[in-house]
């Protein structure tokens, strides 16, 4: 299998105007994919999706976009205009992939022989994620996990996981869900949990004793860094390479300076 090319944006926050979303798009390149990990737009209002929208269709046809949501993306857990935005996404990689959706909100993408992708939508309310319907999209991962022939795999979920998130130990999703799907990942090797959420620069930690990895991707919008936290940082974008021996090759892509 041929090295996949994967980019990441997280917390664009997109608001009123498009320029920071287009200058990001211009750091990219052209990856074979692109993953969003939340917070696309700011408001979650259908004219901000549209902005978004306009954006990623100046994207080279080439280019599948694979989006999970944020606590941005579906104000008051109406998830009706970020659900049209996934579709409009997922209808560019028709011919490309076959993505499996499953009524939890989950979807999982087989992307390459030893690759594939699996994107949980956790609901925010009252300072906390959790998966509806008693935690479904959790045993969706678990059957995709079981199931799949593929060798690696990319969990894509907007918060992080407590034990890996750098702002420090705090949950963000209840206990029971919170360990729950810590030992799920635990009990598969070669996952690379992507998250985004804490605008914080992106760094990579070391494979566990499982081999996995676990990357909390830097923000689009103004970030800042553990060592500088009263500093303020244009944001950037990810860009790594996936394979049959793994990932590998992870870099940030700074932004220009200015605002929007």
């Amino acid at each position: 299998m041929a090295l996949l090319r994967v980019a990441v944006m997280s917390d664009i926050h997109l608001s009123r105007r498009g320029g920071r979303l287009v200058r990001a798009l211009s750091r990219l390149g052209t990856p074979n994919i692109l993953l969003l990990a939340g917070d696309v737009v700011n408001d979650g209002t259908a004219e901000q999706f549209a902005l978004a929208r306009e954006a990623f269709s100046a994207l080279p046809g080439e280019v599948c976009v694979f989006a999970v949501s944020g606590n941005h993306d579906i104000p008051g857990n109406d998830s009706s205009a970020f659900r049209d935005f996934q579709s409009f996404l997922l209808e560019r990689s028709r011919g490309r992939f076959d993505v499996e959706q499953d009524p939890s909100g989950a979807f999982y993408v087989r992307l390459g022989e030893s690759v594939d992708l699996t994107g949980l939508d956790p609901l925010y309310s009252q300072k906390l994620f959790r998966f509806p319907e008693k935690g479904l999209q959790l045993a969706f991962l678990e059957r995709k996990l079981e199931e799949s022939g593929c060798a690696n795999h990319i969990v894509l979920c907007h918060p992080p996981l407590a034990a890996h998130n750098p702002q420090g130990s705090r949950p963000y999703f209840p206990r029971e869900q919170e360990e729950r799907l810590q030992r799920l990942l635990d009990a598969h090797p070669r996952v690379l949990a992507l998250s985004g959420h804490t605008h914080l620069l992106p760094e990579v930690e070391p494979e566990d004793a499982f081999g996995n990895l676990y990357v909390n991707d830097g923000a689009v919008c103004p970030t800042v860094s553990r060592s500088a936290p009263g500093e303020s940082f244009p944001g950037c974008v990810m860009l790594f390479e996936a394979g049959e021996a793994g990932f590998s090759g992870f870099r940030a892509v700074p932004l220009w300076g200015g605002t929007d």
